[in-house]
């Protein structure tokens, strides 16, 4: 379309045989990626919960994991999801990509997972602490007055 654009206000026409290899040019670049844009949909997320243990809470994971090959050599991605991945809202985030076994995308995944587990138990520790020491400072103020 660009092409049919730009050579018509130049002045050619479309008989031009300049303008007919940048449209088949064009053509062949969108089928291109047409294809690609296919072959990415239709492949699976292989999807599965794991359970895992952080002190005595146990969180519930749903991960994913997108297989594809290159050459002789498979290239594994995996996936956490934010909730069930059959809720309409649920989305998943890339984790880490390029592994070559399912047992070590696997393993990262879970030990990535339980870190931001830990973390988030952490950060709410103290936040807790913060608003009890805010909640005491203003019950020392009041009864000072």
């Amino acid at each position: 379309m660009i092409s049919k654009l730009l050579f018509k206000s130049r002045g050619s026409s479309i008989e031009d045989p300049l303008f007919l290899y940048h449209l088949k040019f064009e053509y062949s670049s969108f089928k291109k990626n047409e294809v690609s844009s296919q072959r990415k949909k239709n492949q699976k997320m292989i999807k599965f919960v794991r359970h895992i243990k952080v002190g005595d809470q146990e969180f519930e994971t749903w991960f994913g994991m997108e297989i594809k090959k290159k050459g002789n050599r498979p290239n594994i991605d995996i996936f956490y999801y934010t909730d069930d991945p059959s809720e309409e809202l649920s989305m998943h985030q890339l984790i880490k990509s390029n592994f070559q076994s399912k047992k070590d995308a696997l393993q990262f995944g879970i030990k990535f997972m339980r870190s931001m587990y830990q973390d988030m138990i952490q950060r709410e520790k103290e936040v807790t602490k913060k608003e009890k020491k805010a909640e005491q400072s203003d019950s020392t103020e009041k009864v000072s007055e």
